[in-house]
Order: structure tokens, then sequence, then C-alpha cells
């Protein structure tokens, strides 16, 4: 598993380009899998870690992850959640991402977003007109109605708009 463009536009976390978004989920995407190694290799025996070669030790990881999948599959979600929680508890040292937007996107009707009439609807609903009312709502996914689906395409057209 790792991490999307859509899992940072979840957090609230934009990027002026698509190169710095990039290269901020190489680094969040290395940081989880060095995270998830340790979790895994503190489940394993230390003694069988001492014993077997770097790729003997990851053939036995991956069979250990098939054999516990129940087991691993909550370390990944543990593991993420903590990587999430990490990018919200640190958000503002984050370099790059925009923490305001640009007056003169702010004031733009949802109308400038060509959303699905689904999704206009549910964002006018909550009250919400202008695109600088989509970039401050804290969750999307808490307004009446809304989808996983609407959510995706409001944080697309959101982040295309912004860049």
């Amino acid at each position: 598993m790792k991490f999307t463009q859509m899992d940072l536009w979840m957090l609230g976390i934009f990027f002026p380009s698509e190169e710095e978004e990039t290269m901020f989920l190489e680094v969040l995407n290395e940081d989880f899998e060095i995270r998830m190694g340790y979790r895994i290799s503190a489940r394993l025996e230390c003694e069988t870690q001492r014993e077997l070669s770097d790729s003997e030790f990851e053939a036995y990881i991956e069979s250990w992850v098939m054999l516990n999948q129940t087991e691993a599959r909550d370390l990944i979600n543990d593991c993420m959640e903590e990587v999430r929680q990490d990018v919200l508890k640190y958000r503002a040292e984050i370099p790059g991402i925009l923490t305001e937007l640009p007056e003169h996107l702010r004031s733009l009707p949802l109308d400038d977003m060509n959303l699905t009439v689904r999704s206009y609807h549910c964002l006018k609903g909550a009250g919400i007109n202008t695109l600088g009312e989509v970039f401050d709502c804290e969750d999307l996914t808490a307004i009446p109605y809304i989808r996983k689906r609407n959510v995706e395409e409001i944080l697309t057209s959101l982040s295309r708009m912004i860049r």
C-alpha cells in the first residue's frame, strides 16, 4: 500500500505544483515503508533476523505477511494512520504546501469547478458556495449525502484550479 495524491488531498495537503507533490509523496511513502519494516521486524524473532541474509529476510517477511494476513493488514492500517496523524500534526512545517488560497481564487463560484450535479448540490446544500469555502472545509466526507467519488471529484477539481 502507498499514499496517493488523493490521500494528501483528503488531509487538506495541496502543493502549488505536481512536482512538489510527487516529491513529498515519495518521501512519505519511504517513511511508511521504513515504519512498516520496523513493525514487522519487531513481530519476528530476533534470532531469525540474524541468521538470514537481507534477501532471505525479505522473502521471510513476505511469507510471514502471506501467512498472517489479518495481522499484517492491521499493521498496515495502524502504520498508515500513524503517518496520517504525523502529517496532520506537522502540517504547518511541511515546506511548499498551500496554507492559504490566493485571493483571486477564493471568491470563484462553485460553477467554475465544473462539478457533476450531485457534487455541486451536496456542496450547495452544506452552504459552500465558493472555491475558498471548499478549500477551508475541514471534512468534505461529513457533508450530508456526499459519496467518496464526489469528494474525489471535488478535490481533483480544486487541485486542478489551484495549479
